[in-house]
């Protein structure tokens, strides 16, 4: 699973989503009381939300694009891409973001959140509070997707500008479409410049 949160029945209604959410904002809030002040909180603080950032998520998608690469399957590739520029704004940079804004609760919410919009079943709230959520994580990190993209910057904050307004996608708009400036592709609607 992608976190502890995964294992749960997600299809939940609005008052039992409403209800999840309080109780993990309670036990977030609680166990941040608890903790230390200065450097040893911090870091007990970071060692308690490590199980909501699933930098894994992301490391599995590069070992996926690599997989549709190696034999030449550029379509798998280029899903895989795409897959992997959304879960580094979803899974890494969007709970590090809320964690740095609102510590411990801010990162349990989000996860939350993001979990519950994945659910096939999710409502509309549910998905456009996750994409509302993710729309700043998403643009830091399709910003960090074109910094790394030596010889190609320009091609792909170009692109990132250009296309991720016109998807739906929201958060995950701004590394897709950073991506697709990046390596010269095509992904979700963005097209290379």
């Amino acid at each position: 699973p992608r976190t502890w949160i995964a294992a749960l029945p997600l299809r939940l209604s609005g008052p039992l989503f409403v209800l999840l959410l309080l109780v993990v904002i309670g036990l977030a809030l609680g166990i941040a009381r608890i903790l230390p002040a200065g450097w040893i909180g911090v870091c007990l603080t970071g060692v308690v939300a490590w199980p909501f950032v699933t930098a894994r998520a992301v490391h599995e998608g590069v070992a996926e694009t690599g997989e549709g690469l190696a034999p030449g399957d550029l379509e798998s590739a280029r899903m895989s891409l795409e897959t992997l520029a959304g879960d580094a704004a979803e899974s890494c940079i969007a709970p590090l973001f809320w964690g740095a804004v609102f510590g411990l609760p801010g990162v349990a919410i989000y996860s939350v959140i993001n979990t519950c919009a994945r659910d096939a079943g999710a409502s509309n709230a549910v998905v456009k509070m996750n994409g509302l959520m993710s729309l700043i994580p998403g643009w830091l990190t399709g910003a960090l997707i074109a910094l790394a993209a030596t010889g190609v910057r320009r091609t792909a904050f170009r692109t990132m500008q250009r296309d991720a307004r016109r998807s739906g996608l929201l958060g995950a708009a701004w590394p897709i479409a950073a991506m697709a400036g990046a390596v010269g592709v095509r992904l979700s609607g963005a097209r290379r410049s």
